[in-house]
């Protein structure tokens, strides 16, 4: 997992909290983005 958050950029030494967040966050936009955007 660390290996794939430092190729996006991210701090190798990120606590799993704000991992755990970043990946909510990208889960919820991709399918709020899969809900509107096909519809629309």
């Amino acid at each position: 997992m660390q290996n794939k958050y430092i190729k996006l950029g991210y701090f190798p030494a990120a606590n799993s909290l704000i991992s755990d967040s970043l990946l909510f966050i990208v889960i919820k936009i991709r399918t709020e983005i899969r809900s509107f955007g096909f519809l629309s």
